[in-house]
């Protein structure tokens, strides 16, 4: 970051500060939660197995089920990814407004521009506030979702069996396939929170390269036009 050339850069204070401590923390935070992505596959694969032995063809219902909510996923944590790149520029213009004021903050009370500023800084946060409130709807939204999903796949299941190949359910079955749906409760709880910490991740990782991507001092040239100067 030392050598980002100052005139080339589209960077404020306040971003740089963003990606210095929120940003960063996303990444750290991410780390944790990297083998609970393949985890629970597995136990979707397991399940998956057991259930076909002990129901047979209807497991294919729920799993139908399943494919068909994975577009909603998808559109989900697309719109959730842009908010969250909205809520991270709106936190750059706020902390870049605080910054200003700190390092004018002389200037500002002797000219009694107090109220100014704070309306400035008001208007940031309640911006940033109201992209932040819209993310955390729709990942409220996704969460029930996700946790709701070994109750849905387990009636997809049954309707599939008794409805429409037409078997007859018993207790036997039916406590077994709950038993196996159990199993992925867990898993689909903490799917959410782990998609979470690495979609922010990637989102941080992205806006850190984009700033560490721009042009550089040309030290080669300041340094001949030193040497020039002592010559």
């Amino acid at each position: 970051a030392v050598r980002i050339d100052l005139t080339a850069q589209e960077s404020k204070v306040g971003e740089i500060v963003n990606l210095m401590s929120s940003d960063i923390d996303n990444i750290l935070n991410a780390v944790a939660y990297v083998h609970y992505v393949w985890v629970p596959l597995l136990q979707l694969v397991a399940a998956a197995v057991g259930l076909n032995y002990v129901i047979g063809t209807a497991t294919w219902g729920g799993v139908v089920f399943m494919v068909a909510v994975v577009p909603v996923y998808i559109v989900g944590f697309g719109m959730l990814q842009k908010l969250q790149k909205l809520t991270l520029k709106k936190r750059d213009e706020r902390l870049d407004v605080i910054q200003e004021v700190l390092q004018g903050v002389r200037i500002i009370k002797s000219c009694a521009l107090e109220r100014g500023f704070l309306e400035r800084v008001h208007e940031k946060r309640v911006s940033e506030l109201k992209v932040l409130r819209q993310l955390q709807n729709g990942w409220i939204f996704l969460v029930v979702l996700m946790t709701a999903m070994p109750s849905l796949t387990q009636t997809a299941t049954f309707i599939t069996d008794t409805v429409i190949i037409g078997n007859s359910l018993d207790a036997a079955t039916a406590f077994t396939t709950m038993a196996l749906m159990d199993q992925l409760r867990a898993s689909m709880t903490i799917i959410p929170w782990c998609s979470q910490q690495l979609m922010m991740a990637a989102v941080s990782l992205g806006r850190i390269n984009n700033f560490l991507a721009r042009p550089e001092v040309d030290l080669t040239h300041r340094g001949a036009q030193a040497n020039g100067k002592d010559a």
